[in-house]
């Protein structure tokens, strides 16, 4: 879980994708939750001015690492489209970050509700990077640049001797997976 987490390698389809994320929403409430209840524990002992600068240190530890999984799972699922991670991030990111220098107060133009005061053209933005993350397929023909590619065995073609049926093949005779119930979330194939 750590690894899935955490971790900027590999890659992650729609499915885990999806289900990652719900994952990682809950351990975020679980952990705000948990922050609160220790700084009301925490006002006895650090006194009523220090208990919030208390949860407001865990409130940015627990930010920072919710953004690094955030990013760590993007880039998996950015990575399983075929796309290079580092260009549709650095892309988003930057038009998000230009459109926020433009004053609200300049252009007459307000968001609807979940963006707030964000432009429109950050909005627009962020809501089709999160759509391309949860609607683009997966690349079938990605090759991951970490392993070097296997060179397939040669072949050589099933002699049957006269007057005899041909041998099935053995990979046509193999199980697909293997046996027994799925041990991770969102795994087809291996």
């Amino acid at each position: 879980m750590i690894e899935t987490l955490f971790s900027f390698r590999g890659r992650m389809g729609r499915l885990a994708y999806a289900g990652w994320t719900f994952a990682t929403v809950g351990i975020l409430f679980f952990f705000v939750f948990a922050a609160l209840l220790s700084g009301a524990a925490a006002i006895p002992s650090l006194g009523r001015q220090n208990a919030p600068l208390f949860v407001l240190f865990l409130f940015g530890l627990l930010a920072v690492v919710m953004f690094w999984s955030s990013l760590a799972l993007s880039v998996k699922r950015i990575r399983d489209t075929g796309f290079s991670p580092l260009v549709v991030i650095g892309v988003a990111w930057s038009i998000m970050v230009v459109s926020a220098f433009i004053p609200m107060d300049v252009i007459d133009a307000k968001s609807i509700w979940p963006f707030g005061r964000q432009t429109p053209i950050s909005a627009i933005t962020e809501l089709a990077f999160v759509l391309f993350l949860v609607f683009w397929p997966s690349d079938a023909v990605y090759q991951s640049p970490d392993v070097e590619p296997a060179e397939a065995p040669e072949s050589k073609p099933v002699v049957s001797p006269p007057n005899q049926p041909p041998k099935p093949r053995p990979a046509l005779t193999s199980p697909i997976g293997p046996p027994g119930a799925r041990r991770e979330f969102g795994l087809r194939r291996r």
